[in-house]
């Protein structure tokens, strides 16, 4: 009988290994192939990536074996999606899943994959799914990702039932699942009901049973005396808070304190000590033999230390830099007396920045690190070391502890150097810097000015060794702003990969091209330009196949439309970015305008395109920003360019002769054909338009009211926004300063003013007026505008001796 049972137990646990086992539900056809890509240094969470695409956990699971989901996938790795297969059946209204509907349970319809612990051969849509962060889980304090024996519970479910509906929660703790992955939970209305078990229970073993919560006005020290309970060993809700994710600003005033803790004094009159000469937080408390002081409320440490004798060094270690003063009294240790350490100092400061006071102090991080380490963020289960009554408020004083060791030369100069350029002049990479009052991004794009100090630090490795190599940094992450730096930069040692230093024009394809690798390869090795390329950024070139082929420049494709490798590479008929960056930055990569990508992706009929996720950069379009990266603005003429302006074949105007190419409004030589004569667009910013306009007619070779009738005329407004700072007017027929301002060197010029007369200038200069209106060509009546630049003839006009003659005769007439 024993063995019969254990032959059916094997074979049941065979079946549940089978039941288990991933199917291979989708073909070739089905699947189409990306490679994962974000425009972060460590990329989004893969939970958020399949929610915009609109793809299941089971789905990609099932097509991705090989990826561990517990891991940040790496920048540029391959994956397999589901084609034609939305995770969610949204309605025309783009109903979300965080959001209350119509659909079933407060979730659209959902592909079930998993049910009744096997793996479906077709999924189907549900709207047996409820979405579990949205539901109120039976008022568990604190709220908290759910483990599946509480989802269970909520739902009054058997777990086991629970878990043979949903595959994803089988996965467990070892996936950090609460993490990383959308909690849709499928709960079918047939599920057998079961009575909650464990509803009181917490995560992490926190059980609210072993504690005695007091809602209170009592002082901490008078709870201690009436409970015996050591303050070290209570939790406040806004611990609880920190540690679970419970809103900081309800109930403060609820004190958990434990039933089964040890007396905080025993009969010898000791009290328990809690952490270590290295403030560590002890795993059991022992008694101290270190005599205990009750503060006054309000009372400082300095006070204490001298009024006790002891060293405040000393006072600060062995009550974990109890954060003083309070307006309640506390209890603390008095240490030994001794001289206090020559290399240690207490300060007082008020800002919470490690950064910032690493700054402020001039010591480095890690050394305030390790001398204060209440300064350091708690994290999981360490956020319960501190003392239930430490506190630090923004901008309070408090104390901390620093060296006279100086860790930064601090940089500051009159000459505005980019980043760059400091981190050649030190040898000390600029991952290592930090700035004051500098924003990360704009560190790349402008020169420095002298308001900002850059601290760069004395300990740093050389950036560069004498062989050229380049320290390369992982994970780097930077904030320079009064806040936490975040990671320290890692640094990898030496790369045996090339560096370039960028110029001004580049492109990441203009760097691709070359030193031949693809975009996506220098993107992958250099993560803080998957934004922008900034001018003198080193650059490392990875050592990977070759992207393109040297006779004809067209792109080499290594796989085929499944993933797999050829044994032969072949060129691609188009330059394609494979991948799904973020669309924007394609401008930047390629120097190709986002429209003219998509519209080429659309419209072309590339067939690994049906198999691939990625962009067609159309290379034959004009670069989209000039070349100090401002952007152009293009027009064009016959060219489907999506969402820019449009000029079909049946209007009147192109931009050259026959018509085929785009043109740049900011470019002062683009000239626009209308019914066979010249035109172009003419900037009035300056004023000179606005205020000159009769003049600007005559320099045009037209009347003040033909220029209006086309700056304002139906056909070509089409091509500019009405905008009072740009006009339509045709090719200049006269020399005129407006066009050629060199016509007024040497000459004495004159700007009219407002109300002024050609008569009252004329006798300002001594001039006839008629003699002005000749030399400046102006029109009968002779009219002149405020801001007009009139020519004043003086002395001989010109060594031409019959217009001598022509003036003197002309003179005698005035008189």
């Amino acid at each position: 009988l024993c063995w019969g049972i254990l032959i059916l137990v094997i074979i049941g646990v065979i079946g549940i290994a089978d039941a288990q086992e991933l199917p291979h539900p989708y073909t070739d056809d089905e699947v189409i192939i990306t490679y994962y890509e974000t425009d972060s240094p460590f990329g989004p969470p893969l939970d958020a990536f399949l929610l915009w695409h609109n793809v299941c956990w089971e789905a990609f699971i099932l097509l991705n074996p090989n990826i561990d989901i517990a891991q940040p996938i790496p920048y540029g790795a391959p994956i397999r999606l589901p084609k034609n297969q939305p995770c969610y059946q949204y309605d025309e209204r783009g109903f979300q899943i965080w959001s209350e509907g119509p659909h079933g349970k407060g979730v659209p319809p959902r592909l079930k994959f998993y049910e009744n612990g096997q793996w479906l051969d077709e999924p189907y849509y549900s709207t047996d799914v409820v979405y579990v962060y949205r539901q109120k889980l039976l008022d568990m304090k604190p709220p908290s990702m759910p483990t599946a024996q509480q989802i269970a519970d909520l739902y009054k479910v058997c777990v086991d039932d629970l878990l043979a509906e949903n595959y994803l929660l089988q996965l467990g703790d070892a996936y950090r699942l609460n993490e990383i992955i959308s909690m849709d939970i499928f709960i079918p209305d047939d599920l057998p009901s079961c009575p909650a078990t464990i509803s009181q229970e917490m995560v992490d073993g926190f059980d609210f049973d072993a504690y005695i919560m007091i809602d209170t006005d009592f002082d901490i020290l008078e709870l201690s005396r009436t409970y015996n309970v050591c303050p070290e060993a209570f939790i406040m809700d806004y611990n609880i808070g920190k540690r679970y994710g419970i809103d900081t600003g309800a109930n403060l005033k609820a004190i958990y304190i434990p039933k089964d803790e040890p007396p905080c004094y025993n009969e010898q009159g000791q009290r328990l000590i809690y952490f270590d000469a290295d403030n560590q937080r002890l795993d059991t408390p022992v008694y101290s033999d270190l005599p205990v002081y009750i503060t006054q409320p309000n009372q400082t440490l300095p006070q204490i230390a001298e009024e006790q004798g002891v060293c405040l060094v000393d006072l600060l270690r062995v009550n974990q830099f109890a954060d003083l003063p309070l307006p309640f009294s506390i209890e603390l240790f008095i240490p030994p007396a001794r001289p206090c350490p020559a290399d240690v100092v207490p300060v007082e400061m008020t800002s919470i920045s490690l950064t910032t006071l690493s700054i402020l102090t001039n010591v480095c991080i890690d050394t305030l690190a390790r001398l204060n380490p209440h300064l350091v963020r708690y994290t999981n289960n360490s956020e319960r070391t501190r003392p239930v009554y430490w506190r630090t408020a923004f901008n309070e004083p408090y104390w901390i502890l620093t060296t006279q060791e100086e860790c930064y030369y601090q940089y500051q100069s009159q000459l505005r150097p980019s980043i760059y350029d400091i981190e050649r002049e030190f040898n000390v990479c600029y991952e290592e810097f930090i700035m004051s009052l500098w924003d990360q991004y704009d560190r790349f794009y402008r020169e420095i000015p002298p308001s900002i100090v850059v601290y760069i630090p004395k300990n740093a490795p050389a950036c560069y060794n004498e062989q050229g190599q380049r320290l390369i940094y992982k994970d780097a992450v930077f904030n320079y702003l009064e806040a936490e730096r975040g990671n320290k930069p890692i640094s990898l040692g030496y790369s045996d990969m090339r560096v370039y230093h960028s110029q001004l024009s580049d492109s990441l394809y203009d760097i691709s091209k070359q030193f031949n690798v693809c975009v996506r390869d220098l993107l992958m090795v250099n993560p803080l330009l998957r934004r922008y390329l900034p001018q003198g950024h080193p650059v490392f070139i990875p050592n990977v196949r070759p992207c393109y082929d040297p006779d004809t420049g067209k792109q080499w494709i290594y796989e085929d439309n499944a993933g797999n490798p050829l044994s032969e590479p072949i060129l691609s008929e188009y330059l394609v970015h494979y991948g799904e960056p973020v669309p924007f930055y394609l401008e930047y990569f390629y120097n190709v305008c986002l429209n003219r990508i998509l519209d080429a992706t659309e419209h072309a009929k590339f067939e690994r395109l049906e198999h691939y996720r990625g962009y067609i950069i159309p290379t034959d379009r004009p670069p989209c920003f000039d070349k100090n990266w401002q952007k152009a603005e293009y027009v064009c003429y016959d060219q489907p360019i999506g969402y820019e302006r449009v000029y079909q074949p049946n209007t009147t105007m192109t931009f050259s002769v026959d018509g085929k190419y785009c043109y740049d409004f900011k470019d002062p030589n683009t000239v626009i054909w209308y019914q066979n004569k010249p035109y172009q667009v003419f900037s009035r910013a300056d004023k000179s338009f606005s205020i000159t306009q009769g003049l600007v007619a005559w320099c045009f070779g037209g009347s003040l009211d033909d220029l209006r009738a086309i700056t304002w005329s139906e056909e070509f407004r089409q091509i500019h926004p009405v905008n009072y700072y740009i006009a339509i007017a045709p090719l200049p027929t006269r020399d005129c300063y407006l066009t050629n301002p060199s016509v007024l060197d040497g000459k004495l010029v004159h700007t009219v003013d407002e109300g002024e007369t050609l008569h009252q200038i004329a006798q300002k200069y001594h001039v006839p007026h008629l003699l002005i209106a000749w030399t400046n060509e102006l029109p009968a009546p002779y009219t002149v505008w405020a801001g007009q630049k009139l020519i004043i003839p003086q002395g001989i006009y010109t060594e031409d001796l019959l217009w001598l003659a022509g003036l003197a005769i002309l003179w005698l007439v005035l008189m």
